[in-house]
């Protein structure tokens, strides 16, 4: 009788698993103790040919540091005419790879030895340094532009004079401005407002109705051409009728608004049509005078007649002769 031994293929597979697992771990670990124990301090510069003025870019790295403690100083140099500026600290591929970058700047012209730079390891009890690596120094070759042993230099030239540079933006500002504020004056003083001189040129002894016929009158002599003639159209005949009900009801219709003239209309002795009719026109007036509003001379015509009509309704007789006799 024989026995047959058998076994599963996940063993075989999981054993692989395991053995490529403890490999890969050791391979690590090799590596980083590899690593450790390769500490390096070098440095890099991109060229060692410039002009002066140029800026050199030098790199200062330290690899396998470990657990070290590294300190990147100041990179003083004793020679004026070479000017060092850090820019930046760098980091490699490992945790333990970093360095810092300067420019170096040179303004003479020859060749400069660049001397090494020292890099500090530090203690880790103390903050004090344990010991410093140097990197390798370099040359630095700074060509003249100048290809002539004796060259031949040029006299100065005289100074050139320098044109005189207006600022036109600022003046035609400016005189945008003024021309904008002398349009708004001009236009500010062209408005048409009744004089106030006459309301006390109202002589007593003539009827309040013959003094607004007499206007009346002439404003239908006036000419009717433009907007402006019929805008002053407007502004005259609304003064005239405010001027009338003023001196015929003891109204203050000159320094009321139309609104206001509509809330006392009960004041004044005439019928509910000749009221609408009185405040149609007054109202087409405040659109001539405030809204740009431009009736032809056959509306213009319409509303001065219905204006001599309201006047003619509102007229109550005055007695001129008695008064007369009393201011006498």
């Amino acid at each position: 009788m024989k026995i047959v031994s058998y076994t599963s293929p996940n063993l075989y597979i999981k054993s692989f698993i395991l053995f490529m697992f403890c490999l890969v771990l050791l391979t690590n670990c090799s590596n980083e103790k590899q690593r450790s124990s390769n500490f390096q301090v070098f440095s890099l510069v991109d060229t060692t040919k410039v002009t002066v003025g140029d800026v050199i870019n030098v790199q200062v790295w330290v690899k396998g540091a470990g657990d070290r403690i590294i300190q990147f100083p100041d990179w003083n140099l004793e020679d004026e005419n070479i000017n060092v500026r850090k820019t930046k600290d760098l980091s490699g591929e490992y945790k333990d790879e970093y360095g810092v970058e300067f420019q170096l700047t040179l303004w003479d012209t020859g060749s400069f030895e660049i001397p090494p730079y020292s890099v500090n390891i530090m203690q880790e009890a103390k903050n004090t340094v344990d010991y410093s690596i140097l990197t390798d120094p370099f040359q630095i070759i700074v060509p003249s532009v100048i290809k002539e042993d004796q060259p031949n230099l040029r006299d100065i030239k005289q100074p050139v004079p320098i044109p005189m540079i207006l600022p036109w933006r600022e003046i035609i500002s400016i005189v945008t401005i003024i021309l904008l504020v002398g349009l708004l004056i001009y236009l500010w003083r062209k408005r048409v407002q009744p004089s106030p001189d006459e309301k006390t040129q109202y002589n007593i002894n003539r009827h309040p109705y013959d003094i607004a016929i007499e206007k009346l009158e002439q404003l239908k002599s006036q000419p009717l051409f433009d907007p402006p003639d019929i805008k002053e159209f407007y502004v005259t005949l609304s003064f005239i009728v405010r001027e009338f009900i003023e001196n015929q009801f003891f109204i203050r219709a000159i320094e009321m608004t139309t609104s206001e003239i509509d809330l006392a209309k009960d004041l004044i002795p005439v019928s509910h049509q000749s009221t609408t009719t009185l405040l149609d026109v007054l109202k087409q007036a405040d659109l001539t005078k405030f809204a740009k509003y431009r009736p032809d001379s056959n509306q213009c015509s319409e509303d001065l007649e219905k204006i001599e009509t309201f006047i003619l309704d509102a007229r109550i007789g005055w007695p001129v002769k008695e008064s007369n006799a009393l201011m006498e």
